[in-house]
């Protein structure tokens, strides 16, 4: 039985858009585990706990996946795409997160299964309220222990 907080996998290519949606949900209080990989393919790896994601009590399944739309290699959109062709995964809700507002492509992710889509915020406290909007209503825990 698990004690550890509820895991969130970040897959963003930007160092600097990771330490902010870290820094974010810090801030903003969320019990949560934040595991970040930089590709849409080391994504891939963690979820099927490939390589040296095989160690489920150190890398385990999130509850939620934030990805980056616009990543070199596998994209977010791709790696959307095949987290809801997996039996096993595709209960899991993925945030797409972009700097592009494009009707297409916002349109695009949500007919392929995303939870939501969000354009990257231009300020930090726009950043906190976005995840503290969309963190705890995925978190609510249904159990207590």
């Amino acid at each position: 039985m698990s004690t550890a907080n509820p895991t969130i996998l970040l897959a963003e290519d930007n160092p600097d858009t990771q330490f902010f949606i870290q820094l974010a949900i810090e801030e903003a209080n969320l019990a949560v585990c934040v595991q970040v990989v930089k590709s849409g393919q080391e994504a891939k790896h963690y979820l099927t706990g490939e390589n040296s994601y095989a160690d489920r009590d150190r890398y385990p399944l999130p509850v939620l996946i934030l990805t980056n739309l616009d990543m070199s290699g596998l994209s977010g959109i791709e790696l959307l795409e095949w987290v809801k062709q997996q039996p096993e995964l595709k209960q899991l809700p993925v945030v797409v997160i972009s700097s592009s507002d494009d009707p297409y492509q916002i349109k695009r992710a949500m007919k392929l299964g995303a939870s939501s889509y969000f354009v990257k915020t231009p300020t930090f406290d726009s950043l906190i309220d976005l995840l503290m909007s969309l963190i705890p209503s995925l978190l609510t825990p249904d159990k207590e222990t």
